[in-house]
């Protein structure tokens, strides 16, 4: 929310916030970022969207243009490979253990406790959108080379020609 708010692109903004709100902690989480995004005037910038059945989430991935992840310690989200095998470009954590697969062109990486870092990286996909269409492509690219179900057989595979085993996978 303050990223947006100091951004000099917040008149272009839209934001939807997906989340989990089920747990006591999560619902009050929730309340209290509504509360606070109507405080600084941002109502109409933001929408929060909770409790979205998995197989929903591809309405919002290709419903928006960037995917950002601000959790300030993920252990592995999936979500950011989920946003670019839409072709969504993303700005995730650096506290996040799938960030290492955001390479300069699918990708930008912020620090976590740093709101400037990521007001920037926003900034800068509403600078040349035309660049930000191409990370999204390329991150789309990337996942379906390697994150695919046939990526992780041929990855298995060749571990396994290993002379030590005796068995394949068939991927077909």
């Amino acid at each position: 929310v303050d990223a947006v708010k100091k951004s000099k692109n917040k008149d272009r903004i839209r934001v939807t916030i997906v989340g989990e709100a089920v747990k006591n902690v999560e619902v009050e989480y929730s309340d209290a970022l509504q509360l606070y995004i109507d405080s600084c005037g941002l109502s109409e910038v933001f929408e929060l969207v909770k409790n979205v059945d998995v197989g929903l989430m591809k309405n919002y991935y290709t419903q928006n243009d960037i995917c950002v992840l601000c959790s300030k310690n993920e252990a592995a989200a999936v979500s950011i490979i989920e946003a670019m095998s839409y072709g969504c470009a993303v700005i995730s954590t650096a506290k996040n253990g799938t960030a290492f697969i955001l390479e300069k062109d699918t990708g930008m990486i912020f620090n976590p406790f740093d709101i400037r870092e990521l007001t920037n990286c926003i900034d800068l996909y509403f600078a040349d959108p035309a660049a930000a269409e191409k990370m999204g492509n390329l991150a789309k690219q990337y996942v379906e080379v390697n994150c695919s179900g046939r990526a992780y057989i041929e990855s298995l595979n060749r571990c396994l020609e290993n002379e030590n085993y005796k068995f394949r996978v068939n991927i077909d």
